[in-house]
């Protein structure tokens, strides 16, 4: 990345955090906090209004200057240009407060002496700076030293460095700058670490434990959806509906839903997923924005595709955990018969430890989920006749697979979304094989949830008769679900996923949705060698 012009606020991030650099310059992930949403507000004044002090306004001033050297490889826009007697003077405006001391910090003034070294490589007259700070409403003054310029010159060599490294930074150990870093939940600083040296300390709760947004499903045949202000507008032929973009974290349509142009773009432009089912609930199509730009972790994921070892470790934990989970959901719901099944699936569980091959693994997963599904029928209330024997599917042709089925095409969408989010290709996987418009890592991801969330969802559905045998619709042997009932297991299906639980390696309170990206993450980190093995999520 030699030929890479350093954004200054890149560099700002740099010294705050190596990793948080990697993950915004070079990942391209970035999500909101506070701190973040205040900033761009503070900044918004300086481009659009009078100067938030009196002092700047003496002499001409110039706003959101953007310069480049070729030089020094580094860009900017600069906030605020002095210009008085003939030098010009930059100002950094900043959100928070200024350091003890009443002294800048060192991310912001590294980040100013680099303006001055900017402006002076494109022929300006500069030997000082200032730093704003909103909170305090008091600007510093920074008087440009040699020493300050060669430390700073010798941080952007560094920056370049690590950029030619090609490997992410590890996270800083037990840091206060994590708490409120908003891409915590990205980098997952205490995670990886815990992983990664088997040191264990406590975990610091991720926080928020649900996520603010929520997805968004719209099923009425002939509805548009549109675009007004910040509001999502759908209009159906007899009803309408808002939502505010802030509030939407996916937007699912099924069947003959159109959208407007205007519509998708905010909606790509907010990185807000739009998936696309068939009116009876198949998944066929996502449209997303450019949530990741690092070629390189997929490029990890391709050799890991084809490196026979690793990608045996990888399915091996993923087979374990789905196993794991099953044997959980039919010890908590089944009958005391099940005992000999329960058996038979912890076997299966000390047996993928020792495969050797991935067809053995194969047929380890293939005989638990014959054992899971025979004992199926011994969770459910004899509330209708489900005539339930085995797993059928393409048409399913009872009502609890028409459930499971459906159940698992919405479980498909959500672990796709968390993959392409992260940056991991969903068509290239580990154990389950590619082929041609599989998703394969989607599957491989979705199978720890399988259990836990797809079919305790249908359990509930039935068990509480939620759902009643007058909710399917029969056509020759083939079972499908009304479409009324078709909003009740969405509702359901939703409910669970926002379910708060225990994370049961890390400790903390968080959703189901919310452990889904973290697995994608750990996932990743797997991959890339960060993290020694893939531990799946499995409950007690």
């Amino acid at each position: 990345m030699d030929n890479v012009f350093i954004p200054l606020r890149m560099l700002n991030e740099f010294i705050y955090c190596p990793r948080l650099f990697w993950l915004e310059f070079v990942d391209g992930q970035f999500t909101d906090s506070e701190d973040t949403i205040r900033g761009r507000f503070v900044h918004r004044n300086v481009d659009k209004s009078k100067p938030l002090h009196n002092e700047i306004e003496i002499g001409k001033t110039a706003r959101s200057v953007t310069l480049y050297s070729e030089k020094y490889g580094i860009s900017g826009k600069l906030d605020l240009l002095e210009m008085e007697n003939g030098s010009v003077s930059p100002v950094e405006y900043k959100s928070g407060n200024m350091g003890k001391d009443g002294t800048p910090w060192d991310t912001d003034l590294y980040q100013t002496v680099a303006q001055v070294i900017l402006l002076n490589d494109n022929g300006y007259k500069c030997n000082k700076g200032y730093v704003y700070y909103d909170r305090n409403r008091k600007r510093i003054e920074i008087i440009i030293s040699d020493e300050l310029v060669e430390s700073t010159l010798s941080k952007i060599s560094e920056v370049k460095e690590l950029l030619n490294g090609e490997t992410i930074p590890p996270p800083l150990v037990d840091s206060p700058k994590c708490i409120r870093c908003s891409l915590a939940t990205i980098c997952l600083p205490d995670e990886t670490k815990y992983l990664s040296s088997g040191n264990f300390s406590d975990v610091r709760r991720l926080y928020p434990a649900r996520d603010n947004a929520y997805p968004m499903y719209v099923r009425e045949q002939g509805a548009t959806i549109g675009k007004k202000n910040n509001q999502l507008i759908v209009k159906g032929k007899e009803t309408s509906s808002t939502a505010n973009f802030m509030d939407i974290s996916s937007l699912s349509v099924f069947g003959n839903v159109q959208i407007t142009t205007q519509a998708l773009h905010e909606l790509i432009h907010r990185n807000i997923p739009v998936c696309y089912f068939s009116l009876s609930g198949w998944f066929y199509g996502i449209t997303t924005g450019n949530y990741n730009k690092n070629g390189e972790l997929r490029v990890s994921q391709y050799q890991t595709s084809i490196d026979i070892q690793k990608s045996l470790s990888i399915s091996k934990s993923i087979v374990a955990g789905k196993i794991k989970n099953s044997r959980t959901l039919l010890r908590r719901n089944g009958k005391p018969e099940n005992k000999n099944a329960l058996m038979e699936l912890q076997t299966l569980i000390e047996k993928t430890a020792t495969s050797v091959t991935s067809q053995e693994l194969l047929g380890i997963e293939g005989n638990a989920a014959r054992i899971y599904f025979a004992r199926f029928p011994t969770m459910l209330k004899q509330q209708f006749k489900y005539d339930f024997e085995s797993r059928n599917r393409r048409p399913p042709t009872d009502p609890v697979n028409a459930l499971l089925s459906y159940v698992y095409s919405l479980l498909v969408k959500d672990v796709t979304v968390s993959l392409i989010v992260v940056g991991l290709d969903p068509y290239v996987g580990f154990f389950h094989k590619m082929k041609y418009g599989k998703p394969s890592l989607a599957l491989d991801l979705m199978e720890e949830y399988r259990s836990i969330v797809g079919d305790s969802v249908v359990l509930g559905l039935i068990n509480n008769s939620i759902i009643k045998e007058s909710d399917f619709i029969h056509s020759g042997k083939s079972v499908a679900i009304e479409e009324n009932a078709r909003k009740k297991v969405i509702q359901y299906y939703e409910n669970r996923m926002d379910t708060l639980i225990r994370h049961p390696l890390f400790g903390y309170t968080t959703s189901y949705r919310r452990t889904m990206e973290v697995q994608a993450r750990l996932l990743s980190r797997c991959i890339t060698g960060e993290i020694n093995e893939y531990i799946p999520l499995t409950t007690r």
